[in-house]
């Protein structure tokens, strides 16, 4: 579930900011641009924008929430102007830009995201990425205090106009007026000045060129300057990869827009529930943990790194139940795999190679906790079996076809 934000609640003053302009801002970008970062101008984009925007008003004060989450519900309205949203600094640079909210504007695609518009990100799996203790984190889905959530999206230079693939972007946070940092691996809201590379982003998205409208609801990916692009691995947010799959898309949404979210249920009350996405050790009968060594699968180590987590992988968004097929994705982006009575961690495919149904003394359909007991069955019909530090297929009814699956916290990286 969400967590809280601190905050007063004892001041009940009014913050009135009334801001009216008239601006034209053209964007010209090169269409498309070849991935080895030569330019082409074979077809060229122009984005003109006239817009007024007049008297925003915002509630300082108060028990500030997002009304409460209702059981089954898909879609949240983020409303602009209600006392939900604190007082947000302006957006740097282009401050007479119409930015987020302005819907009055006369002949503006509010579909299109622009530079100053307040925006959120959402994870593959609907998860919101929320900023807990200067860390971000995917929160679930529903939409308390989601303050947290909001930032700035503002093209580097101070430029007005639309956002593009390929643009390089500051994310600051509406509520703080920190900018999201890259920090080793670590994705962070900080106070940084003068801003640097750590908080600057390039604009990504998969099959699109670079010069392509960014709009809302689109998924795009935030490629840092290390060029490792934020991932989010179940609630764990990092940039230790320069993977472009699900895990580094993410759906962008303005606040004045519908968040549409996938009908998801939350993490039952059951304790060591399993779901999808979660990270999780499998430990053989000689108490030593399935070991990823790209080349092979062993299992030889008993204490827990890198190489010994992985990410629990399924078709549908429900508890992980016996008989339930499943994938099992290695701290490489690479997935365990059976070929012939071997078995590797050597490819990123999520064919029938990788599928693995769940085997357990449940009855088939009864959830599989963590802690419970598991035999994983390949697509061959054998069975992944440990023989000494070696990892193989058999038959059914071996001794070391057993495995205790584990949640885990987060990955280690």
């Amino acid at each position: 579930s969400p967590k809280s934000t601190s905050g007063s609640s004892s001041t009940s003053a009014m913050t009135t900011t009334t801001r009216e302009a008239s601006t034209t801002a053209t964007t010209t970008s090169s269409s498309p641009k070849s991935t080895s970062g030569s330019s082409s101008t074979s077809a060229m984009t122009t984005t003109t924008r006239e817009a007024k925007a007049t008297s925003t008003t915002a509630t300082v004060g108060g028990a500030s929430t997002a009304p409460p989450a209702t059981a089954g519900t898909t879609t949240a309205t983020i409303a602009a102007g209600t006392e939900w949203f604190p007082t947000m600094a302006p957006p740097m640079g282009s401050t007479d830009a119409p930015g987020a909210g302005s819907s009055e504007a006369p002949g503006v695609d509010e579909m299109l995201v622009w530079s100053g518009d307040v925006v959120l990100f959402t994870s593959h799996l609907g998860r919101v990425l929320v900023v807990e203790d200067s860390e971000v984190v995917a929160d679930a889905v529903t939409m308390h205090d989601n303050d947290n959530s909001l930032w700035f999206i503002e093209k580097a230079q101070d430029e007005a106009g639309a956002v593009f693939v390929g643009d390089t972007v500051y994310l600051r946070q509406a509520l703080t007026s920190f900018h999201l940092t890259i920090e080793g691996t670590h994705v962070r809201s900080k106070h940084t000045a003068p801003i640097g590379e750590s908080e600057r982003f390039v604009v990504e998205a998969v099959d699109r060129e670079d010069g392509a409208q960014v709009r809302v609801r689109d998924a795009i990916m935030l490629r840092a300057y290390t060029g490792k692009r934020i991932s989010v691995s179940g609630t764990f947010v990092h940039a230790s990869w320069d993977h472009t799959g699900s895990w580094e898309q993410l759906t962008i949404h303005k606040r004045d827009a519908p968040l549409e979210l996938p009908d998801t249920p939350l993490r039952p009350d059951t304790p060591g529930a399993l779901m999808n996405d979660d990270i999780v050790t499998l430990k053989a009968y000689t108490n030593k943990l399935l070991t990823d060594e790209v080349e092979r699968v062993v299992a030889q180590f008993e204490a827990m790194g890198e190489r010994e987590a992985w990410v629990l992988e399924k078709d549908d968004l429900q508890p992980l139940a016996s008989g339930d097929v499943i994938y099992l994705c290695a701290g490489g982006g690479k997935r365990l795999t059976v070929q012939n009575s071997d078995v590797h961690a050597k490819w990123d495919h999520r064919g029938s190679w990788q599928k693995f149904t769940v085997e357990s003394e449940k009855e088939a359909g009864q959830l599989v906790l963590s802690g419970d007991s598991i035999m994983l069955r390949g697509h061959t019909g054998m069975f992944v079996t440990v023989e000494g530090e070696s990892v193989t297929t058999a038959p059914g009814g071996q001794e070391g076809q057993s495995f205790v699956i584990e949640l885990q916290p987060e990955p280690v990286v």
